[in-house]
């Protein structure tokens, strides 16, 4: 074949690959997955001035490569074949780990799971002594005006289901920050505080799984145990498992997570089992009266009669905590801690009782919590 001849056959390839993928997607498009998983907002098409055409180059590549022809399945194809083949996925938010578990491996200025596994990122002694300080302050606060406040950590997943984690990611200290902040917290302070990593460690070897698989957060069955213990000590009654394994569990299908979803494998990893208690006050309906636009706001009513009115300033995991809370109380009002003036809610509502729950990859976010309730004055 002479040379010529070549050339022209390897150009018109060339052609067809980068023209025949966009040809095609036209009457695709309606069928191919085109949702934008990365969490972030994807490039818009740049217009070429005279002022901007250095930049035009750089930002037209980036608008090509989000808007690329069939980029979601090209995408999830060359994440699952990382998967099958080294055991591991190049991302910046999931951690591969062992038996297709996933983990949550964001640093930033607030979060870090990661470090709170190694056990490298403990507080200094003056930032526990502070912590300790703050929590004494609000509980006090709020007991001089009526007001119960409950501070409950949840173990981050990589504590519970450590033996999923990837061999590579190694333990420096085998005591994480939050576990070395509940022991001062103990010993320094009377405030009702909760750090139950060791009850977690017990439910899910002998009870049933508690965190999601393929998701940063617990399942609705972590939520239930988690709920029961406040619930408990809310109720001033002695904590006891039977409390949480006395009921039935059932299985309601199968779900994905947000994990599988960051790496847009949410439909190859969905067989992770849908848990949830059977048979729990059934008896006993609520309603959501008001939730604002983003959902960081949420207010209940439930005819479990009590006349209580509980506050709970919660992160993601406190979501599927509201279901329970209703079962015992008469009013949930919930607000994320990370957006919200909880303060202000707690001067303005009045609450009988007030719950803070916090994954314990956003302890930092207490101190300034803790310190604002230090100071709210009821109306």
């Amino acid at each position: 074949m002479e040379t010529r001849t070549k050339a022209v056959i390897v150009s018109a390839m060339f052609l067809g690959a980068l023209v025949l993928p966009r040809l095609l997607f036209i009457p695709l498009k309606d069928y191919v997955d085109t949702e934008n998983y990365e969490n972030r907002v994807y490039q818009e098409k740049p217009e070429f001035t005279l002022e901007s055409w250095k930049e035009f180059p750089g930002l037209y590549d980036a608008y090509f490569n989000d808007h690329l022809a069939f980029k979601n399945p090209i995408v999830a194809f060359g994440k699952l074949a990382d998967i099958r083949v080294f055991g591991e996925v190049t991302s910046d938010s999931v951690l591969m780990g062992k038996d297709g578990w996933m983990f949550y491996k964001v640093k930033d200025g607030i979060e870090d799971s990661i470090g709170d596994y190694r056990g490298t990122n403990h507080y200094t002694q003056e930032e526990m002594e502070r912590f300790g300080e703050l929590l004494q302050a609000a509980s006090d606060n709020l007991q001089s005006q009526g007001i119960r406040l409950v501070l409950y950590l949840v173990p981050n997943k990589e504590q519970v289901y450590s033996e999923y984690m990837p061999s590579t990611v190694k333990v420096v200290d085998p005591e994480s920050k939050t576990e070395r902040l509940m022991a001062y917290l103990t010993e320094h302070t009377d405030a009702h505080v909760y750090y139950p990593l060791e009850e977690f460690l017990w439910a899910k070897e002998n009870w049933c799984q508690i965190y999601r698989k393929y998701d940063t957060h617990w399942n609705d069955m972590g939520a239930f145990m988690a709920s029961v213990m406040i619930i408990d000590d809310l109720q001033e009654k002695a904590f006891s498992r039977e409390d949480y394994t006395a009921y039935e569990i059932e299985k309601r299908g199968t779900f994905t997570g947000d994990l599988a979803t960051m790496l847009n494998l949410q439909k190859y990893y969905n067989d992770d089992p849908f848990l949830k208690v059977k048979g729990y006050k059934d008896e006993i309906s609520f309603t959501l009266e008001e939730e604002n636009e983003r959902g960081t706001v949420t207010k209940y009513r439930s005819e479990a009669g009590n006349g209580q009115r509980i506050l709970m300033f919660r992160d993601s995991f406190g979501v599927h905590m509201a279901e329970y809370f209703l079962k015992n109380f008469s009013e949930l009002v919930q607000l994320d801690y990370r957006t919200e003036d909880c303060a202000g809610a707690a001067a303005e509502l009045q609450p009988d009782a007030v719950v803070i729950e916090a994954a314990e990859r956003y302890t930092d976010y207490m101190f300034e919590l803790l310190e604002a309730l230090s100071q709210v004055k009821i109306k």
